[in-house]
């Protein structure tokens, strides 16, 4: 991951999107969604599990919107 084009970016600017969206049903439609605004910063050499890569991006979030996800 480290040497991905998502670190690139990163060490170039530090601000960072991050959106989930899903279509619930179609009948009736229904959308939800999660969108994370924010900076972010590479991290190297972190604990991680057997076989997995030790760098992250870790994101701190400063305006997260969302909409759908309560009940029907």
């Amino acid at each position: 991951m480290g040497a991905s084009r998502k670190f690139r970016n990163l060490a170039a600017n530090p601000q960072v999107a991050f959106v989930v969206d899903d279509l619930a049903s179609v009948q009736p439609w229904r959308v939800r969604c999660v969108e994370i605004r924010g900076h972010a910063e590479a991290l190297r050499d972190q604990p991680s599990a057997p076989g997995m890569s030790g760098e992250i991006i870790r994101v701190y979030p400063d305006r997260v919107i969302s909409f759908g996800l309560g009940p029907a």
